[in-house]
Formats: structure tokens, sequence, C-alpha cells
């Protein structure tokens, strides 16, 4: 929506370059719709093929591991955590 709101102000600009005051303007506006096509193409194919290639659930080694530990693990472990965070409350 952006996008096309930019190049809805800059398209005149652009069919209108060679009015005397807009020569120095045209260019600009060439590379400006140029990075708003460039861009919204790539959010709309690359940024989502990335997240396939490299998002959560890919090439992760360690997605089927599966950690256990008994009940005295855990409550030893949240009272060591517990420990820790009184006495850096404390200081």
């Amino acid at each position: 929506m952006t996008a096309l709101a930019t190049a809805a102000a800059f398209v005149p600009v652009l069919f209108l370059g060679d009015v005397p005051g807009l020569e120095i303007v045209r260019p600009m506006v060439v590379v400006i719709l140029g990075g708003l096509v460039t861009s919204t193409l790539f959010t709309l194919f690359g940024v989502p093929a990335l997240f396939l290639m490299f998002g959560p659930g890919r090439g992760s080694e360690l997605d089927d591991i599966t950690l256990t530990m008994s009940d005295e693990e855990l409550h030893a472990a949240m009272a060591r955590a517990h420990v820790g965070q009184t006495l850096t409350s404390a200081n």
C-alpha cells in the first residue's frame, strides 16, 4: 500500500520529466521507483523463500533431541537458580 502510494506520487514526474525544472528530478524518480519495485518483489517472494530455507524446523540437528530430567534433578536445578537470583538481587 505504501509502495503504491509513493509510486503514484512519483509517476507524474516520470512522464513529465522533460518539463523545465524536472530534468534533474527524473533520474532520482527512476531510481526510487526501481527500488520500490525491487524491495516489494523481494518482500513478497524473497523473504518467504529464505524463511522456508532457514526457518525453524529446517536443518537443525537439535530438533529431535529430547532432554529428560528426574524430579529430584529438576528441584535441585530450580533451587540453584533461586539461590543465584537471591544472591544477585541482594547486591
